[in-house]
């Protein structure tokens, strides 16, 4: 278990370490974007080593045994891939069914053409690379490993986020240095940054391992980065205030009855979620691959 947490610990660092290999420039910068999606794409490409290691200690030296079992549990599979990237969107629109109001009213409205958009090159950082990379490293790559190497289902979600929520920690340097806060709300706004990365994890690892699918966690991921953090403000202020409060109150209301069945693992034919951890869930993931993905 210490080795599957330190070699986490590992990936982490790996990932967010190039980040202070430029530190004049603010992350917004075209070229820290870029330095950054080929930095952390660089480790990804060697992320899933310890998982690989680790599959190998447990299966021995067939290749093409390691490879099918490898592949299967980080979620790079065809079957159920269709449900893996729509299902786990609409649930957690549901959850936005509030800011999506505003953003419909204020489209309504032509609010939204005064508003100043955001260069290409960010978006394509917040929509694909971020959420790729991020997806594959902190989800893919850990939780397979932890399940693998003992951790309980329930442990693993708690823990695999709680790694991802420190990797954002390094934007304390942004702040201070680049965005001239204050040490103490320098602090602040990491503690709050680290609260919501952690929780919004738990649910990215949730889906990862009901679905068994890096397509359902990435869609996840890059559907939040579009929406950004909610405006609660607008409860108060905006216009159509009535409305948006329901909306707020219904989309909670059916991200909690949704939740279950949208993550139901026969929708995405994950038969290895079930399997509980080590050598079991090793053994259900193999037979998996040796029936044909049967059940996959």
């Amino acid at each position: 278990m210490l080795r599957a947490l330190l070699d986490c610990l590992l990936i982490s660092t790996a990932y967010v370490l190039p980040f202070y290999l430029q530190p004049r420039l603010p992350r917004f910068h075209p070229k820290v974007i870029i330095f950054r999606s080929f930095s952390t794409a660089i480790v990804c490409a060697f992320a899933w080593v310890p998982l690989f290691l680790a599959v190998s200690r447990h299966k021995g030296s067939d290749a093409e045994a390691v490879t099918g079992v490898l592949l299967r549990l980080l979620g790079l599979r065809w079957n159920g891939l269709g449900a893996a990237a729509t299902l786990p969107v609409l649930l957690t629109a549901a959850l936005f069914l509030g800011p999506l109001t505003i953003w419909a009213w204020d489209l309504h409205h032509g609010e939204l053409a005064s508003r100043p958009g955001r260069p290409a090159i960010q978006v394509l950082r917040d929509i694909f690379v971020g959420p790729l990379t991020e997806e594959f490293a902190f989800r893919s790559c850990m939780a397979p490993l932890l399940l693998l190497e003992g951790f309980s289902t329930a442990r693993t979600i708690l823990v695999t986020p709680l790694v991802f929520g420190l990797a954002h920690a390094h934007h304390l340097y942004e702040y201070i240095v680049h965005q001239g806060h204050s040490l103490g709300s320098a602090l602040f706004a990491v503690a709050f940054q680290f609260a919501f990365t952690t929780v919004f994890g738990w649910f990215a690892t949730f889906v990862f391992v009901r679905t068994g699918h890096l397509t359902a966690a990435v869609g996840v991921h890059a559907f939040c980065n579009l929406m950004g953090f909610p405006d609660f403000g607008a409860l108060n202020s905006h216009p159509a205030k009535g409305v948006i409060r329901l909306a707020f109150v219904v989309g909670i209301c059916m991200f909690c009855a949704l939740i279950g069945p949208l993550t139901q693992p026969l929708l995405y034919a994950n038969g290895v979620v079930e399997a509980g951890m080590g050598n079991a869930y090793l053994h259900t993931a193999q037979m998996h691959v040796k029936e044909g993905n049967r059940y996959d």
